[in-house]
């Protein structure tokens, strides 16, 4: 790809410069007048920062020391959340809903989830701790007089000063400011003590001059220090650590798209002839090219749709306005590149930097390495250079001492809003002990990250499916809202139960709405097959109360489901989820709801034993019900499950085959996994869901299996009145259907912006 940019660059410059500079003179002699249109409200703080940059006023490279963010001058009391609205009745002959029950906050609750977290990110056990951290937390809640408040505010502030926190040294890529990490310092001034190395644009500063300010500023400091390189960072980092490492003064490395993987590009020769051709072009012909460059190797699929839109936005809401600061909007991102990058600057720092340390970090030496603590982030994505294949390599090369994270969506400028730093760095080995336990040690990534997850691998396919939720209050009234679906209080579990829709495509949806309008996210159970598994379970990781989750697979539902919480269904995982207050999202159908054959649509094949009541029922959990459709009709079978293993030979070969897959399940009975070959309907059929009345199990004794195999009947039988339901309300739906009466809902919806009208009441 570079070597082609670079032809390009010859044949297509020399024609371009001549036009450009043309404009030049018209933008020497626009005035610089106020601008009024804020670039806010085009991007991200890294576009603001980018924009606004200035040259640096120091002569020579230098490291700083970040500041942890203030904190917040006066207590404000904590705030209940709003009652919701109770919504309105929408299936027929509803009773009309009475008022939303008061849900007021648990202020025990919140602060015992949050002393948990903080233990999990020291890597301390909280098994056995919440009934101490409960009793602490209501003695130190109640009313108090102003004297103990004082002195309880002095031991906080005493404790907190006396515990030093651990050295981070960031190494910035080649603009050699940082800008790129700028949505991650307040996260790590919390938790480290943050130091950044900070190189000034005129700085001619050598590799191995800035590989001895490094160590020798390492060398200085009184305790080890994790580094961190972002990009070219990431190459000084890997150089710096062969001698700190070396001398015992590293906890630990960490390696964001490194560029190490520099000599595997051709930006050794692309870039020089460039910043050749435009050295005297910096008024507009420099910034526009390299601009345009950057922009389609530097940032994700995301990030230039987030910004195209947010442009877009501004455009057709005050196009006067917008237009009107055109002008100032390009001198600006002119003076951003020339301040951040000069030709002369780009020139040295590609030529001499980046040529000079790939010559350092031979594999030779990278090997040496082997016995540190090292975290690699690579963005799979990453245009600018090879990070998903350098991750791996680097992995081979360093051993189980490396934790390689790669990132399916994830573009060279991976810190930008993409992955929180921080969380990445507190859960690997650098800071742990012992290994991160995906069932206890979960936590949601950043609201940001959360945003972007659910943009790229639900957005899609909830804006074809134009899916309608529903909940029903305790009296059995259904509403078309999530009011009614029970937040988790962090005293007791929420154990969610529903059938499993055709493809299992339906976990991701859930999750999505449950975290817009609820604010939290249930934990699924998922088939082996979705983390990769190629084993047989052992004896204590079978499941003896159902199939988990669905059993589709592909790293961007592989990663759809981590980052939402998801966990490999199994007894032990089951049991912690409910010991540990999770709300938890169940599918006992499993595989064979999944794949169900003709007629068999909304059918539930649930283990008999339902032996996950009991285990719910020791934690005294609430049990809601999911009933869910709209997946069947979105697909045309073409060979049912049945029918391909029937052929001869094939089906012979497809039972083989399905042998080798790990089962979910451990009660004896068959899990055959043979998915029927199907045609998706563009687009497909809208899908509605149907959250139950809560049932509670406090006062079942689990061990009383009379009365937990009578709590099963109940919640299977409230599933299929649930299901009942959404098939008999969705009649009155015109806009349900797939294909043609698909593509009229989706017309409405882009005309009028909203979603299209569904089920009404009676």
């Amino acid at each position: 790809m570079t070597r082609a940019l670079v032809l390009v660059i010859t044949l297509l410059l020399s024609p371009f410069t001549d036009y450009a500079s043309a404009f030049t003179d018209v933008f020497r002699r626009t005035p610089r007048a106020p601008i009024s249109l804020s670039v806010q409200s085009f991007s991200s703080p890294l576009m603001d920062n980018y924009f606004n940059a200035k040259p640096s006023s120091a002569a020579e490279p230098y490291i700083e020391e970040l500041s942890p963010p203030r904190p917040p001058t006066s207590n404000i009391a904590a705030t209940p959340a709003a009652k919701p609205e109770p919504g309105r009745p929408i299936f027929p002959n509803s009773p009309a809903s009475p008022s939303q029950p008061s849900q007021a906050a648990s202020l025990s609750s919140k602060t015992v989830a949050q002393l948990k977290a903080n233990l999990k990110s020291l890597g301390l056990s909280t098994s056995g701790r919440k009934a101490e951290l409960v009793e602490r937390l209501s003695s130190a809640s109640a009313p108090s007089s102003s004297s103990s408040s004082s002195s309880s505010t002095s031991t906080a502030t005493a404790a907190t000063t006396t515990t030093p926190l651990p050295i981070l040294l960031y190494l910035p890529g080649l603009d050699g400011t940082g800008l790129s990490a700028s949505d991650q310092y307040p996260s790590l001034t919390s938790s480290f003590s943050v130091r950044r190395l900070q190189i000034p644009s005129a700085d001619r500063t050598d590799f191995y001059g800035l590989l001895k300010l490094v160590n020798e500023y390492i060398r200085g400091l009184d305790e080890e220090v994790i580094l961190v390189g972002e990009s070219f960072g990431g190459l000084l980092a890997t150089s710096v650590a062969f001698s700190a490492h070396r001398e015992g003064r590293l906890r630990g490395l960490v390696l964001v798209n490194p560029a190490t993987s520099f000599s595997h590009t051709g930006w050794g020769v692309a870039v020089p002839l460039l910043t050749t051709l435009l050295r005297a072009r910096t008024e507009v012909a420099y910034p526009l090219v390299a601009s345009a460059i950057l922009g389609l190797t530097v940032p994700s699929f995301y990030q230039s749709r987030k910004l195209a839109s947010s442009a877009l936005e501004g455009l057709l809401s005050d196009p006067a306005k917008i237009l009107s600061n055109s002008n100032d909007l390009v001198l600006k991102a002119r003076d951003g590149i020339n301040a951040l990058l000069a030709p002369d600057t780009l020139k040295f720092r590609v030529g001499q930097l980046l040529t000079a340390g790939s010559d350092v970090c031979a594999e030779s030496r990278v090997k040496r390495l082997s016995s540190l603590k090292t975290l690699v982030m690579a963005g799979e994505q990453d245009k600018l250079l090879p990070s998903a294949s350098e991750g791996r390599r680097l992995k081979s090369l360093l051993g189980p001492n490396c934790t390689l994270a790669s990132f399916p969506k994830g573009s060279h400028l991976l810190l930008d809003g993409q992955v929180n730093l921080t969380s990445q760095i507190l859960s690997s080995p650098i800071m742990r002990s012992k290994p991160l336990d995906p069932v206890r040690d979960f936590s949601l990534p950043p609201q940001e990250a959360v945003e972007r997850i659910i943009d790229e691998q639900v957005g899609s396919f909830r804006r074809l499916a134009s899916p309608l939720f529903f909940s029903t209050n305790p009296s059995g009234s259904v509403v078309g809202s999530l009011n009614y679906l029970p937040s988790p209080s962090g005293s007791r579990p929420i154990l969610i139960v529903g059938n499993h829709q055709f493809g299992g495509l339906d976990l991701g949806l859930v999750v999505a709405e449950t975290l817009e309008a609820r604010g939290f996210a249930p934990r699924g159970l998922a088939h082996p097959v979705i983390f990769g598994a190629g084993r047989k379970n052992a004896a204590n990781g079978t499941s003896s109360f159902g199939g988990g989750g669905g059993a589709g697979g592909g790293k961007g539902q592989v990663s759809q489901f981590k980052a939402f919480g998801a966990v490999e269904v199994s007894p032990r995982s089951f049991y912690t989820l409910m010991e540990e207050n999770q709300a938890t999202l169940l599918f006992p159908g499993g595989v064979r709801e999944v794949f169900h054959g003709p007629g068999e649509e909304y059918k539930l094949f649930w283990p008999s034993d339902g032996d996950f009541v009991r285990t719910a029922a020791k934690f005294n959990a609430t049990i809601v019900t999911l009933a869910g459709v709209g997946a069947y009709e979105s697909s045309k079978v073409l060979a049912s499950q049945q029918q391909l293993l029937g052929l001869p030979f094939l089906g012979e070969k497809l039972r083989e085959n399905s042998a080798k897959v790990p089962s979910a399940r451990g009660d004896g009975s068959e899990e055959v996994f043979v998915p029927p070959v199907s045609v998706p309907k563009f687009p497909p059929a809208r899908h509605y869901f149907l959250f139950g009345r809560p049932l509670e199990t406090e006062g079942i004794d689990y061990r009383d299996r009379e009365a937990c195999r009578a709590m099963f009947e109940e919640v299977k039988a409230d599933l299929e009145r649930g299901l009942g339901k959404l098939l008999e309300a969705r009649k009155g739906d015109v806009n349900s259907g797939a294909g043609k009466e698909g593509r009229r809902r989706l017309l409405v919806e882009a005309l009028e912006g909203v979603k299209a009208p569904g089920v009404e009441a009676k």
